[in-house]
């Protein structure tokens, strides 16, 4: 998951030409996120240095008398989510201490975003006195808590409190995770996609506004939505709509319980793209609504609804997500009733009249391989029923087809007869291949020289160069849907005088950690990003190293990893011949082993108290078949896959205030680890989750989750795993023990204490 920086504000603290005095304002607690999260960029700056600058400017406008204090948290320790420590205690006159503190601060924890609020709240006596927040997030909460319970919690404990919330960089999913920490103490929620926007929400952030803002809202704008009533599952519609349209509106399709307006919905469209709005409709059917999202002066506010139905369907097709490559294959998905003559059909609209690009017959593939049209645009793919004196469209659904990108590397000049190596980048279709003609050809037949690019992998194909001495391309040709296409081409100069083909193109890189993490011992890995031409093999080391590291690449753009026992580092870097190649990679508190297997060892979070790997889960299944259990405390059954090991269910909510009302979830916290192999986690009822951390599913426990391993994205062994649980998982309330008998008591306290004197 994405790390979190918070820094909590006082609503005071905003840059107003007036500041009120002392009395009218509460007294205000700054907390400092110290995680590694904080060394991300925004417009090439990191942030922790806009945080530092926007905290001095703000805090330069603070009247002297002023009570203020400072809480940071991360900033000691590595993974740890008790590292909160109160820095500075809030007093008047302390603006000064409080910047040199922050400009001091390290970088490197983890982020225990609502229990730091919680602390900060309660430093400020919030139960009897006035107090605001404002809180600056690039991320989610990663300790486990639930923001949106404890913004309740404080608003019904809180005399007069308010949080307002920045969301610094973050996605509409995201935002949606902490926005309700501000509206549920009714504060407002601002995002934040730059420094003069976070400096511009903060300066709105006065206390007096913030407080008014409560008492006498903005009017309620008035919107209307016409939809279907009724869709059947993954199924696209169009519903129109009138409304303010303001920068980040929004349309969306929610369950029908959902009551927040900050839902985090993965089914939405922006109205800025137009009315009607384009809406994919849920994979499970029940019953929902399509809600407009006003994101007004007071934050995100429902202000019109329609209620959808959604239905089964004896069709269904599901495509990969994002616009997909001109001329690749693709894995289609698809549900229908599989008669002898079904297929599915890419064509330019969804109709019965129209002409099939290509097809693929049902029989017994599922997923279906389909290659896509090699000319970029918008078509539809469908289901279509053949049978007898009968052919009908099941389900139709929209393929966005971009030319992504193409490219081919190679020696600008060869000796006659010389054979060569050209690095590609394209689709990457079984059929497409590259060829060598004169220059000037445009047919796409008839060529010198060719090699197939299916079948042997993402790396370079060999070419020999023609015997004639002259000016030549080379040509990426696709077979995609459609017919052949030229989809790029390069020159070659095919000269005698020609200098000698180099064995190698490789440059030298370095990689290293930042100064605040120096002495670190780091396993490294690269791996080339896709679509570029440069061969896809990966370097990795086999071993953990301090200070700087280099390696031999082919000039290009790499993710790079370094996996330390405690931490990971990440980024993606530009490797140029000309360049100076040697990169600082961040950490990257999102991958930290405190969250998902630890790979320094081979083992994975815990070796066993005696030595054993993975001896110490609740429950583990380390032989060849399958093993069936059952927790008797929270009534969970499931069956874990042979090689993965379970922590022991846990019915605990995250908030303090649910723990102390005894309150229970009503589904049990699991995670779940392949002991070996890949290193694959499964989470069966995350509290916190985002669409990026990978796929979840519905079963009788609830959700569960699987955590994208980068390390193997689309590792079987994962999926079947998912799959084999969630047919298992069964959740029951564990039967209630009978109570003890008058009798039955006497008895065991007999037995217990043989001396004791009997109740009268």
């Amino acid at each position: 998951m994405k790390r979190v920086f918070a820094v909590l504000l006082a609503a005071a603290m905003g840059l107003c030409a007036q500041a009120p005095q002392a009395q009218e304002s509460p007294r205000t607690v700054i907390v400092m996120d110290g995680s590694g999260s904080m060394w991300g960029q925004i417009d090439g700056r990191p942030k922790l240095d806009i945080a530092r600058e926007t905290v001095g400017k703000v805090l330069a406008q603070i009247p002297a008398e002023q009570e203020i204090g400072l809480l940071a948290y991360g900033h000691r320790r590595k993974g740890d989510c008790g590292d909160i420590e109160l820095v500075v205690e809030p007093a008047a006159g302390t603006g000064g201490l409080i910047t040199d503190k922050v400009n001091g601060m390290r970088f490197l924890g983890k982020t225990p975003l609502s229990q730091a609020v919680l602390i900060a709240a309660e430093s400020l006596r919030y139960g009897e006195e006035a107090a605001t927040v404002v809180l600056v997030t690039d991320g989610i909460e990663t300790c486990q808590a639930d923001p949106c319970a404890l913004g309740m919690e404080l608003e019904a404990n809180g005399l007069d409190f308010t949080t307002h919330v920045i969301g610094f960089g973050l996605s509409q999913e995201e935002g949606a995770q902490v926005a309700c920490l501000a509206e549920n103490t009714g504060g407002r929620y601002f995002e934040a996609r730059n420094a003069d926007a976070l400096i511009d929400a903060l300066s709105q952030t006065v206390l007096s506004d913030g407080r008014a803002a409560k008492q006498a809202p903005v009017p309620t704008p008035k919107a209307s939505l016409d939809g279907p009533e009724a869709a059947a599952i993954t199924t696209e519609i169009n519903v129109d709509w009138t409304g303010p349209d303001a920068v980040e509106d929004y349309l969306e399709i929610v369950p029908a319980t959902e009551t927040a307006a900050t839902s985090g919905s993965r089914n939405y469209a922006y109205t800025k793209d137009g009315s009607p709005a384009k809406l994919i409709v849920p994979a499970d059917q029940g019953d929902y609504l399509i809600r407009y999202i006003w994101q007004g002066p007071n934050g995100r506010e429902v202000i019109a609804t329609a209620p959808l139905t959604v239905t089964d369907s004896e069709f269904a097709i599901s495509l990969p997500p994002g616009p997909i490559q001109a001329g690749s294959a693709i894995a289609v998905d698809w549900k229908g009733p599989n008669g002898p003559l079904d297929y599915l059909a890419i064509r330019t609209e969804a109709s019965t009249e129209a002409a099939d690009i290509t097809y693929a017959y049902t029989g017994d593939t599922n997923p279906l391989e389909m290659v896509t049209p090699n000319e970029p645009g918008t078509y539809s793919v469908l289901y279509i029923v053949e049978g007898t004196g009968e052919r009908r469209i099941g389900v139709s659904v929209p393929l966005s087809v971009v030319e992504g990108t193409i490219d081919l590397r190679a020696p600008a000049a060869v000796r006659p007869d010389t054979g060569f190596s050209v690095a590609w980048a394209g689709p990457g279709s079984s059929q497409d291949y590259i060829d060598i003609v004169p220059a000037g050809y445009t047919e796409t037949y008839g060529e010198l020289k060719y090699a197939y690019i299916g079948g042997e992998g993402p790396g370079p194909r060999e070419l020999s160069a023609p015997s004639d001495a002259g000016a030549y391309w080379i040509r990426y040709i696709s077979e995609g849907a459609g017919g052949r296409k030229v989809l790029h081409q390069i020159e070659l100069s095919v000269d005698p005088d020609a200098p000698d083909v180099p064995t190698s193109l490789l440059v030298a890189a370095t990689f290293d950690v930042p100064a605040d993490f120096a002495g670190t011992p780091v396993q490294w890995s690269a791996v080339p990003l896709e679509g570029q031409a440069v061969s896809m093999d990966a370097w990795a080391m086999n071993e953990f190293a301090t200070g700087p590291v280099s390696g031999n690449f082919e000039p290009g753009v790499y993710s790079v990893r370094g996996d330390a026992t405690d931490m990971v580092f990440t980024g993606t870097v530009t490797i140029s011949a000309d360049g100076d190649n040697r990169f600082t990679i961040l950490p990257d508190e999102t991958l930290s082993p405190t969250t998902t297997p630890d790979m320094a060892d081979g083992h994975g979070p815990d070796d066993g108290a005696d030595g054993t790997p993975w001896a110490d889960y609740a429950y583990s299944c380390l032989g060849d078949q399958n093993c069936p259990h059952t927790d008797a405390a929270s009534g969970l059954s499931f069956t874990l896959p042979a090689g993965w090991v379970a922590t022991s269910p846990d019915m605990t909510p995250a908030s303090a205030g649910a723990q102390a009302a005894g309150e229970q979830l009503e589904h049990p916290y699991v995670e779940f680890y392949e002991a070996g192999g890949n290193m694959n986690a499964l989470y069966l009822n995350p509290r916190q989750w985002i669409a990026d951390n990978g796929p979840c599913q519905t079963t009788g426990a609830g959700e569960l989750c699987l955590f994208r391993n980068d390390a193997a994205p689309n590792d079987p062994a994962a999926f079947m795993a998912m799959g084999a649980l969630q047919a298992s998982l069964i959740h029951a309330a564990p039967a209630a023990a009978a109570p003890l008998s008058a009798d039955e008591v006497e008895s065991l306290l007999d037995r217990l204490a043989p001396n004791r004197i009997p109740a009268n």
